[in-house]
């Protein structure tokens, strides 16, 4: 039996390579399932009048339910805003009480589960460049540290390549999007078996970068921002969607055919 992988793109850039399909065309050719209305599915985490909120990073704990998401209050830099789900992303806390030197951040917020070499787990959050920093946290995110330097700078920025541009001429290019398909489509080039539009992007590339979460239930969490409205600043919404309710639609959409 084939198990399917559920792949979120960005905007403008893919972590998967779709440059090396074979024949580009098919790709493009392949069923759409749109959930930009869907509403139901849709919840605001964080929205600020004239505010750009952007580029959010989660973490899923273990208790399978507690979701926690960092991002900077500005275009990829900026203060950093601290959010906690209790419920698997269906309802947001307000924004939480953070250390003081998180609003000095120059960088977009990440954050990691670790298990130190004494067995230890913590919560690391990095705040990348400017210098590059780190805070922890010892209690899943109750509490945090202050931002602590890494190390000392140097004159020189490595760059690699993980993405490459995708969806040019495609009806969802610019918009929160997802591929479905197999592991053998993505090694033998071939188009997949259909593309999810998550939400519309009024913007023609300022998006997405999602965090995804597998709750244990096989609910996706996905998290993102993005120009939800014409001539507004984004913001961050969560979409939840399982695996078979977007097979569902796709078969659907084939019998409608």
């Amino acid at each position: 039996m084939n198990k399917y992988i559920f792949a979120i793109l960005f905007s403008a850039f893919s972590l998967i390579s779709f440059s090396q399909v074979k024949n580009p065309e098919s790709y493009l050719s392949i069923p759409i399932i749109d959930l930009n209305d869907e509403f139901a599915r849709q919840v605001v985490v964080d929205r600020e009048e004239g505010q750009y909120l952007g580029h959010p990073t989660t973490v899923l704990l273990e208790d399978g339910r507690t979701i926690l998401t960092v991002y900077p209050k500005g275009h990829g830099r900026g203060e950093i805003v601290y959010k906690r789900s209790a419920d698997g992303g269906q309802t947001w806390s307000e924004r939480l009480p953070t250390p003081e030197s998180w609003k000095t951040s120059l960088e977009v917020p990440t954050i990691f589960p670790t298990v130190g070499p004494d067995g230890e787990k913590h919560l690391i959050m990095f705040s990348g460049l400017y210098p590059a920093r780190l805070a922890h946290s010892e209690d899943n995110g109750l509490t945090w540290s202050e931002l602590a330097r890494l190390a000392k700078e140097k004159n020189e920025v490595n760059y690699s390549r993980i993405a490459s541009e995708t969806g040019q001429g495609s009806p969802t290019e610019g918009d929160w999007a997802g591929w479905v398909g197999t592991w053998k489509d993505l090694a033998k080039g071939k188009p997949g078996k259909y593309r999810i539009r998550f939400k519309d992007n009024y913007h023609s590339w300022d998006c997405c970068y999602p965090g995804v979460e597998l709750l244990p239930d096989g609910t996706f969490v996905v998290t993102t921002y993005g120009h939800w409205e014409k001539d507004e600043e984004p913001y961050i919404i969560s979409v939840r969607v399982r695996m078979g309710e977007l097979d569902a639609k796709y078969k659907k959409l084939n019998n409608t055919k």
